[in-house]
């Protein structure tokens, strides 16, 4: 007798979700009122637990959001230069940049650091889209720094003035917008010092504007970020000609 129940039941479940699929409520009604206790309850469990692991789903990936969100600064602190910028620019030179502390220094091809990077290094790089706002890099300079415990990546870019490195900061920003998350930034012409946040593959980018030139640091989360631009602050200076801490 238990056979046949379960066989009977089965016969039901296939036929209210065959019904379901033909969105025909009156049948899948119909079907669901003949159903035993027992089928039904294992209906509704079956419903439930999809139902809960898409609302968990989706809670997981709001929490993520937020921690990530949580940690960039806040809209206050945007309105103070990160790292004391305001105070004291950090300005490198593009054709050598510091030697930092133990972190071994390796030279990278300006190709790689990104697409609009290469674009402006080589305009053969570029796609069409990219032709369209291309600004002529003049000079520039990146390197990956490495030792036992942290790494991170500096680029270092120069270009004719003031006008085109602010248009060159523009078209990094806004592929750090399409490619990653956004944290602070201001990036307006009208502003002496300009910069974002980006976070995108498991790295934190910080890029400023100082004059003609433009600065980006990779690395892996905050803490790292004060620690790079804290070397960056007590580097020897190298300055290149045309760059002021105006």
């Amino acid at each position: 007798m238990a056979t046949s129940s379960s066989h009977g039941d089965d016969q039901l479940l296939r036929r209210t979700f065959d019904a379901i699929y033909d969105f025909d409520i009156h049948a899948v009604t119909n079907t669901f009122s003949k159903m035993n206790r027992r089928t039904r309850w294992y209906l509704f469990s079956a419903i439930g637990v999809l139902m809960l692991v898409v609302v968990v789903t989706q809670m997981g990936k709001g929490v993520v959001s937020a921690v990530r969100t949580a940690s960039l600064p806040t809209a206050n602190e945007s309105l103070v230069a990160p790292y004391e910028l305001n105070e004291n620019m950090i300005q490198l030179d593009t054709a050598a940049l510091p030697t930092m502390g133990d972190f071994t220094q390796t030279p990278v091809e300006l190709a790689t650091v990104n697409p609009v990077v290469s674009c402006m290094a080589d305009y053969i790089t570029c796609s069409d889209a990219q032709l369209l706002n291309r600004v002529d890099l003049e000079s520039g300079i990146s390197a990956n720094y490495a030792n036992e415990t942290m790494n991170f990546s500096l680029t270092a870019l120069q270009f004719a003035n003031q006008a085109i490195a602010q248009r060159g900061l523009e078209n990094l920003y806004d592929y750090s917008s399409a490619t990653g998350a956004m944290g602070n930034y201001v990036i307006m012409p009208s502003q002496s010092i300009r910069y974002y946040y980006g976070l995108a593959n498991g790295w934190l980018n910080f890029t400023w504007a100082a004059d003609n030139a433009i600065y980006t640091v990779n690395v892996r989360n905050f803490r790292e970020m004060e620690s790079v631009m804290e070397l960056l602050r007590t580097a020897p200076p190298v300055i290149t000609e045309g760059l002021s801490n105006g």
